[in-house]
């Protein structure tokens, strides 16, 4: 029997087969689907060296001009004056905002090349995988997590060394793709978000849930808050999937594909903004923001 890593039933079952359609990593990977909460992952296991090579071989970064984050960013429910751990911080753009409004500031990132850029601008940055031993009990007032808890082999144990680095009433700001969500109900195998191998976990409200409380974290607010750029890339994606072992030209920023080039033109008439707007104001969209209090 297959249990829920996320709330521990044993009602799981085979959801599909996904495969990298973005940047061509070899392989096929079931997703397996919880009855009882609708988590989803993915029937992957790897060790923090192999993680961190996966992004290091085979996931594009480079570092982007600092400006205020999308409220769909988890990066954008930081109050000024605050310390702030950013696990999963990329190439440190949100820090840098962060540091801009006051704040003592620190990352973790498991790609060599992304610690470099972020090194680069003055941020202090960890190396490889989240490690609550590394870090103060309590020095931090917020811990973020933008579009990274799905990234985790082990969401549960990750959120409780959160825990053990937070302060006493201390928050948790993640952004997490919705699995649940109405677009991935109608994409279907290519909804943007399953983005196999690098997301691991696929969250619903109910799974979040879950996590949270095993965690010993209260949950305060979650929300749909959805990109619309995120949208018009859904719709590009699914048009221009490539077969199995093949790059997407979508997400390779070299090609110079004038299908794409025309489809991105469209992005321009604005219904995916009033899409992304209706689909957040009935719970259903795309990407979850939530709060989680210790």
């Amino acid at each position: 029997m297959t249990v829920c890593p996320i709330c521990t039933a044993g009602e799981a079952s085979k959801d599909r087969t996904l495969y990298d359609d973005r940047f061509a990593h070899p392989g096929a990977w079931t997703l397996l689907a919880c009855a009882a909460c609708g988590h989803r992952w993915l029937d992957l296991h790897l060790g923090p060296e192999a993680i961190a090579q996966l992004y290091a071989d085979h996931y594009p970064r480079t570092a982007g001009a600092p400006a205020p984050p999308h409220r769909a960013s988890a990066a954008a429910w930081v109050p000024p004056e605050v310390r702030v751990l950013d696990i999963g911080c990329g190439t440190g753009d949100a820090l840098v905002h962060h540091r801009a409004r006051g704040c003592t500031v620190r990352g973790v990132e498991a790609d060599v090349h992304a610690v470099e850029l972020a090194r680069a601008r003055g941020l202090a940055i960890d190396h490889g995988a989240f490690d609550p031993a590394a870090h103060v009990p309590e020095s931090y007032d917020v811990v973020t997590l933008d579009q990274v808890v799905e990234h985790f082999t082990d969401p549960v144990t990750a959120l409780r060394g959160i825990h053990t680095v937070l302060r006493p009433g201390g928050t948790v700001i993640l952004a997490t793709p919705n699995a649940a969500s109405a677009v991935a109900r109608v994409a279907g195998d290519r909804w943007i978000h399953w983005h196999a191998p690098y997301h691991l976990h696929f969250f619903t409200r109910a799974s979040l849930a879950h996590a949270a409380e095993r965690a010993g974290l209260a949950v305060v607010d979650v929300r749909t808050i959805t990109q619309p750029d995120w949208l018009s890339y859904q719709w590009i994606h699914a048009l221009t999937r490539p077969r199995p072992g093949a790059r997407s030209r979508l997400w390779d920023p070299a090609a110079r594909d004038p299908r794409i080039r025309a489809l991105r033109a469209l992005r321009f008439l604005g219904g995916e903004r009033l899409v992304s707007h209706l689909l957040d104001r009935l719970g259903r969209g795309d990407n979850f923001v939530a709060r989680l209090r210790k």
